[in-house]
């Protein structure tokens, strides 16, 4: 292939076998692979040549024999030498010249982790998406809330009607003010007070009778209006005092209903013991008036959104109303009683159901609100948030960056090989997750950015806006060195735990440099943010170059450090003067790492003393343990 002039060829190794799998780390999870299969693999390719496929015996006996190509042709036989393993017999795939890449038949699916950074995720606010949640949630079977969830339930609940408290509580008022004028007119028109035989439950007659009328209708509206401007003014105690309110609120529909109904006992006339056919038209105004308290009432208790619990109290109340009908001028026949309490039991129920709509509402909008913050901080992990922001805001371009200060630190385990063979796949992993979990917490201390995790490899560090909000090579060095720390005191209280795991001597190296590279979302169904360029592969010869329990570092990233000053107070440089040489035992030149390499040490300090002393009395405890040992052994 070629790109912009430059040829770019591609190598890849093979190998067969049992691995070890599992999510690691805490921050920027990824689920791993870890066993000899994944290093013969990684081997494979390293000696292999550009452009072609290598593997081994045990990959060859699922390949057939016209698909390689003849060992005879090729160096050695096919024979490559790599470490721990000796001369290994290889083979490579044969090549099909001009084959095309294969068309990506995916569709949509790759496009997953795009939409969900775009905001194409679940939506509270689309109804036919959240509906179909509500009526799942509903169709659960019920169970009761904590009370933690139910102070949160009514909270969500009180601050959801507050919305639109206002706008019911003054259409309330309004209608109030209409009916009563109405009803004004019209027993003006028919003038029912001018009558003096009424024999009423307050015992009022003549004009006395309007002014009384007046004067519960005055009082009632006097409620209304106090509500309507607490409703639509910004007190806080409506918004924060939801059980108050709710108190007060009750209080105040009992009361209003108590007036209204008192207001129509001095307004209408005596009901006669008479047949309906034989009433009349005055005395059928009784039960005209009868039939409107009842929509009345219906209105008031359902003005404002009550609990269940709340609206229970208007059922006595209902029962009160009818007991004393007897006595009263309105007129209400025994079905109307009994609808008349149907209405007050049928706001109960309206406001239970209401209530477990509102509760299940609440529970799904929690789930949804849940998987939002977990796709959130999966977002997170994926890339740094200004990335995030920057693909939000221009969905149909990959952002990429350049940056010309950027200090990235590799760390590789050295020993975890040997410590990981022959233990169950469980124990591995658990192995990995607790290193690259100490890992993760010293990233968030000293502010780096976990670019990724290969193998054993982890590698992570600074640069300018986007990765990081700051940007510090000595804060990487000294990230670096306290990952080495943190794996020595991880490996020496593994070996604590007894002879089980006295040969956990894994030890951590770090290789640091300072330079340019670019950065860019890389993939579509599984996007990742990663750093290209030379500046890369610096990093990695500095790693696998640098001494066990010790970090390399470029001369570019010292004299970064001595620009930002401060160095001498926490770390110390010694330049490196043997050949850079891997554990592979290749050779790399200095010109390959940019010049000079330095290894750093943690300066001299009271907490390095501390360590200093804890490693040398471990060291004389094993001493004297094995002094113990041969002495045993001579008297035997």
């Amino acid at each position: 292939m070629e790109v912009e002039g430059h040829k770019v060829k591609f190598k890849m190794g093979m190998h067969t076998g049992t691995i070890v799998a599992g999510v690691i780390g805490e921050k920027l999870p990824r689920f791993r692979l870890f066993g000899d299969t994944i290093n013969t693999s990684a081997r494979m390719m390293q000696k292999g040549a550009p452009g072609t496929v290598q593997f081994g015996k045990e990959t060859k006996e699922y390949v057939s024999d016209d698909q390689v190509v003849d060992n005879s042709t090729r160096p050695n036989n096919g024979i490559v030498t790599m470490k721990g393993k000796g001369d290994v017999q290889t083979w490579v795939l044969k090549t099909r010249e001009g084959a095309q890449p294969a068309e990506d038949t995916s569709g949509g699916k790759r496009q997953s982790v795009l939409q969900m950074i775009t905001g194409a995720t679940v939506e509270v606010d689309q109804d036919d998406k959240f509906d179909s949640i509500m009526d799942e949630q509903l169709a659960e079977d019920e169970t009761e809330f904590s009370a933690k969830e139910e102070a949160q339930w009514f909270s969500w609940w009180h601050h959801k009607n507050c919305k639109t408290f206002g706008v019911r509580m003054s259409f309330l008022t309004f209608l109030f003010s209409a009916v009563t004028l109405a009803e004004i007119l019209h027993m003006e028109h028919i003038r029912a007070w001018r009558e003096d035989d009424n024999k009423d439950l307050l015992k009022v007659r003549g004009y006395f009778r309007v002014r009384l009328y007046l004067f519960f209708r005055f009082v009632a509206f006097a409620i209304l209006i106090v509500w309507s401007v607490v409703a639509n003014s910004k007190l806080q105690w409506l918004r924060r005092e939801g059980r108050s309110v709710q108190v007060v609120l009750v209080g105040s529909k009992v009361l209003i209903s108590l007036l209204v109904w008192l207001s129509y006992n001095v307004l209408v006339l005596e009901k006669n013991d008479v047949p309906y056919q034989n009433l009349n038209p005055l005395e059928y105004v009784n039960q005209q008036f009868s039939l409107v308290f009842m929509v009345a009432f219906f209105v008031i208790i359902n003005g404002q959104v009550l609990t269940f619990y709340a609206s229970l109290v208007f059922i006595p109340l209902a029962f009160f109303f009818m007991a004393l009908e007897d006595k009263t001028p309105l007129y209400v026949s025994f079905t109307g009683r009994v609808v008349f309490l149907g209405v007050a039991c049928l706001s109960c129920v309206l406001a239970k159901e209401g209530e477990r709509s509102s509760r299940a509402r609440f529970r799904s909008k929690a789930k949804v609100r849940k998987t939002q913050a977990r796709i959130e901080n999966v977002l997170k992990t994926l890339m740094p948030a200004q990335v995030l922001r920057e693909l939000r805001a221009n969905p149909g371009k990959l952002p990429s960056h350049e940056y010309k200060h950027a200090t990235i630190a590799q760390s590789d385990l050295c020993g975890f090989t040997q410590l990981s063979s022959g233990r169950k796949p469980q124990e591995v992993v658990g192995f990995m997750g607790e290193l690259f979990g100490r890992f993760d917490v010293l990233a968030n201390e000293f502010g780096i950015y976990k670019v990724e995790t290969v193998g054993d490899a982890y590698i992570a560090g600074m640069a300018e806006t986007c990765l990081t909000e700051t940007n510090s090579a000595l804060r990487v060095v000294e990230f670096g060195l306290a990952m080495i720390k943190a794996t020595a005191k991880w490996s020496q209280r593994l070996r604590a735990k007894g002879d089980d795991y006295k040969d956990a001597n894994v030890r951590c190296r770090v290789g640091v440099h300072h330079g340019e590279c670019v950065g860019g979302i890389v993939g579509t169904g599984m996007m990742r943010y990663h750093l290209f360029g030379e500046f890369m592969s610096i990093v990695d010869i500095l790693e696998a170059t640098s001494k066990e329990g010790i970090c390399q570092i470029s001369d570019a990233c010292k004299k970064q450090i001595e620009l930002e000053g401060g160095a001498s107070n926490s770390i110390k440089f010694e330049e490196r003067e043997d050949e850079l040489k891997t554990s592979k035992g290749e050779v790399h030149s200095r010109d390959e790492v940019g010049g000079k390499t330095f290894l750093v040490y943690p300066a001299i300090t009271e907490d390095r003393v501390r360590d200093l002393e804890e490693g040398l009395s471990e060291l004389t405890k094993k001493v004297n343990d094995l002094e113990m040992r041969t002495s045993g052994h001579q008297d035997e």
